[in-house]
């Protein structure tokens, strides 16, 4: 699969020319060009069980401001710093456990991790889908952004 997102702009430039004559005279001339926001590639043969997933609401993350945030797209606040310490004690805690990256901390099921397997239905943790945050992407006016995908590897052992 290859994902690309591009916009156009539109630009003026002053261009001072010499007629026939030889006299100078300033044009105003428009252009448009066509910029590319993301470009990459994800294997086309991806194994039948892969999962994909956003980050989850309540993870503190960047979601287009300076700093990081919780809560469903329009009503996201500041993280503030408790959020971010129990959040990365989760994190730690989540790989002490074998986990895989999609289980989030309140998702997490006592009963067995089974429940975390490929295909499992409860592992889209975002309001949003990819195509969503994708589309949000490329709407920003701001001048320095960045859209992270990670692809990771993760083989699903469950605990001894």
């Amino acid at each position: 699969m290859h994902c690309r997102g591009t916009h156009e702009e539109t630009h003026t430039r002053v261009v001072d020319r010499t007629d026939s004559r030889g006299r100078w005279r300033t044009d105003t001339e428009y252009y448009s060009e066509t910029v590319t926001d993301f470009d990459f590639g994800i294997e086309y043969k991806v194994p039948r069980r892969a999962i994909q997933w956003t980050v989850g609401d309540d993870e503190p993350a960047y979601r287009g401001r300076m700093h990081r945030e919780v809560g469903q797209p329009g009503e996201m606040t500041k993280a503030d710093r408790s959020t971010k310490k129990r959040f990365k004690a989760w994190l730690a805690g989540r790989g002490r456990r074998g986990l895989p990256p999609w289980v989030g901390p309140h998702n997490d099921r006592p009963e067995g991790y089974a429940t975390f397997g490929m295909g499992s239905a409860d592992v889209l943790k975002s309001s949003w889908t990819l195509r969503q945050w994708a589309d949000d992407y490329c709407q920003s006016r701001k001048i320095f952004k960045e859209f992270k995908y990670e692809k990771v590897r993760y083989l699903f052992m469950p605990p001894a």
